[in-house]
């Protein structure tokens, strides 16, 4: 066995003591006595550098080791040179922690961190105001004990990384937060709280704008059509300029009203409670009517609409808004593919949720395009969109009512391949009542 070089010299020092002691008891004519002596003196020599050492490690970090000889001069060095690294590195941490309740206590959102048992560990000072949160009464305690909100209890729960939830301000009920959290080390939590009252008002009150707007136009629109076609069933006795002309005015008056309408759809659904009337809805049953409707629809091609639905699937919601939203998908469908191509309409499930699609064999979208699609207004090509008479609010009304449904919308699509347009439903919309 090779001696480290503190130990060896210790046990050279302590065999010299021991041989030194036995050569002096055998002299005398008591070597084992004197042997015997030898290692009590040795071990009260190490009991009271253990009892220095526990004395001096129950003084302040900063004292100094007392004066030893031996090998318990390398362990109090040694301890106390941990002593310094475990200081710096106390000072540094303290450092860190110092400029990140500066640097979060200067975000203007709310900021809560939660240790690894879900407790409050700390707060900015927007948290006080917000949420109503009180140093140190609150430090400590449980987030979801002082937010009794159900919705906010099972977000925190499910600790959904991806997702946001809106809450009222327990404060101030005409407060909306936005929360959102954010993982860090281990298992702690940083809930984050952001104040968006101000723009949930500006959306309130362009959708009241837009509304009034779309109200207040349908009249004149109504009447403009009864004078077009009223000058329509005059058209042989007119100019072929003025017929041509009168063409134009029906296709874009017609254009208007079908913008008017979707606008008014929209700002019903927004106004209008989560879901209404909710009741079991026979998602097959629904499906053959808007398959129905659609290719009874004139101005369109010839398309071969397939449709394939589970009848043992269905959902718990408002069937108007159903029918709305998976029509507007069927519709977009057909006004997007060429003549005598299929269109796919599928409906499936199982214990998890649930699955429309509709799938074409159009000429695609771009990827930059995916991303803006739901978009009020927004068309992949505008003017093939007004050609065949689309609005550009189609998918907003679907994204509105699968929000309302637990639902989701995914596209996918390439240029050349086609699209085909997800509907994913949570398990909570499924419905297991008979129709």
């Amino acid at each position: 066995m090779i001696l480290s070089k503190r130990w060896g010299p210790e046990l050279w020092r302590f065999l010299v003591f021991v041989a030194i002691s036995w050569a002096l008891g055998w002299w005398f004519g008591y070597p084992t006595p004197a042997l015997f002596l030898a290692l009590v003196v040795y071990i009260v020599w190490g009991w009271r550098n253990l009892h220095k050492l526990e004395f001096w490690l129950n003084q302040s970090n900063r004292t100094r080791p007392p004066p030893v000889t031996g090998i318990w001069e390398y362990v109090f060095n040694d301890i106390y040179a941990l002593r310094l690294r475990h200081r710096r590195r106390k000072r540094r941490l303290g450092s860190i922690i110092k400029r990140f309740r500066r640097t979060t206590g200067a975000l203007p959102d709310a900021t809560v961190l939660l240790d690894d048992d879900g407790a409050m560990e700390w707060f900015n000072e927007p948290a006080t105001q917000v949420l109503g949160l009180a140093r140190p009464r609150d430090i400590g305690q449980r987030l979801e004990h002082l937010l009794r909100q159900p919705d906010f209890i099972e977000f925190l729960r499910r600790r959904e990384l991806d997702q946001t939830l809106e809450l009222a301000s327990p404060v101030d009920p005409r407060v909306t937060l936005l929360v959102r959290l954010v993982p860090l080390d281990k298992n702690q939590l940083m809930v984050l709280f952001r104040d968006i009252s101000q723009r949930r008002r500006l959306e309130v009150t362009q959708r009241d704008f837009v509304a009034n707007v779309s109200h207040e136009l349908r009249t004149p629109l109504t009447v403009v059509r009864g004078y077009v076609e009223a000058l329509e069933a005059m058209q042989s006795e007119l100019p072929e300029t003025v017929n041509n002309a009168l063409a134009e005015m029906g296709r874009q008056s017609l254009r208007m009203e079908g913008i008017v309408r979707d606008l008014l759809a929209l700002s019903r659904l927004e106004a209008a409670p989560l879901l209404g009337e909710v009741a079991h809805v026979d998602v097959a049953d629904l499906l053959e009517d808007v398959v129905a409707d659609t290719r009874a629809l004139s101005g369109f091609g010839e398309h071969r609409i397939l449709l394939h639905a589970d009848p043992a699937v269905n959902l718990r919601g408002n069937r108007e808004q159903l029918i709305g939203a998976f029509a507007n998908l069927v519709v977009n469908a057909v006004r997007h593919t060429p003549a005598g191509a299929d269109i796919e309409v599928s409906w499936s499930g199982d214990a998890e949720g649930a699955r429309f699609a509709v799938r074409d064999d159009g000429d695609g979208i771009a990827p930059e395009h995916l991303a803006r699609l739901g978009e009020r207004f927004y068309r992949v090509d505008p003017s093939r969109s007004r050609d065949s008479g689309g609005t550009g609010l189609g998918l907003a009304i679907v994204k509105e009512v699968l929000e309302r449904h637990h639902g989701r919308l995914e596209v996918h699509s390439r240029l050349g391949e086609g699209s085909e347009f997800i509907c994913y439903f949570d398990a909570a919309a499924l419905s297991n009542a008979e129709a």
